[in-house]
């Protein structure tokens, strides 16, 4: 008797639970109507710059690629780093930095016609870069997010080993969500190896709740967006 007591107390508890998840579901899609107006208020370009930086992003908002390249070079003389790996990207094929950044080393970008050959050298060149250059897939307005898609070409240890990550990206390639994300991968058909969010700097906590940045990645990230 006690056991089905039990049973009939755990059941109601969970109708209980579901009740009161229908009920705050119903609240919420009240609100949606003046969250969308307060959305459409925003300008993408805006509201991606203004979450990108509470996130701990520095963005810059650009309308000219040889103003893209100083803003580049000003990082790099200012962090004091001397060495620098660029992607592979149609965008930033067009900003000729190899030439343009005369004072830092150029990591070569180089990958064997078999990934598994010299691996470990190929990596090893990625993660000794002091800045590691990226063009940008995506960007999320609502989170501040940007995001790459991994290929052989364009692997993700470029953004994710160098201590310093710059990201160029056009204002054309912010979306408002990720459910806008999800459904331009579906409608692309995208099988990239990988789909890397960045949102912000890398930081973590100790036991402390002491927050860090840099510990699992980049501890700074530098976004470009063009406007042009």
């Amino acid at each position: 008797m006690k056991a089905q007591d039990n049973r009939r107390s755990i059941l109601n508890k969970i109708k209980e639970a579901v009740s009161k998840k229908k009920s705050s579901s119903n609240l919420k899609l009240i609100d949606i109507p003046k969250i969308k107006r307060e959305k459409e208020a925003l300008n993408l370009v805006e509201e991606f710059e203004i979450q990108a930086r509470n996130v701990g992003a520095t963005v810059y908002k650009l309308d000219d690629v040889e103003m893209a390249k100083k803003i580049i070079a000003g990082i790099i003389e200012e962090s004091g780093s001397k060495s620098v790996i660029i992607q592979e990207d149609t965008l930033l094929s067009g900003f000729d930095l190899k030439n343009f950044l005369k004072d830092v080393e150029i990591i070569p970008f180089e990958q064997n016609a078999d990934p598994g050959e010299n691996r470990r050298s190929y990596f090893y060149n990625i993660k000794r870069a002091e800045v590691g250059i990226t063009g940008v897939d995506f960007a999320i307005a609502d989170t501040g997010s940007i995001v790459l898609r991994a290929s052989d070409q364009k692997p993700r240890a470029v953004s994710l080993l160098p201590p310093i990550h710059i990201a160029v990206l056009k204002e054309e390639l912010i979306i408002p969500s990720l459910y806008e994300l999800m459904t331009e991968i579906e409608h692309e058909c995208i099988d990239d190896s990988c789909i890397t969010i960045i949102t912000g700097p890398s930081k973590t906590a100790d036991i402390e709740f002491n927050l860090v940045r840099g510990i699992h990645g980049p501890g700074e990230l530098h976004i470009i967006i063009l406007t042009r």
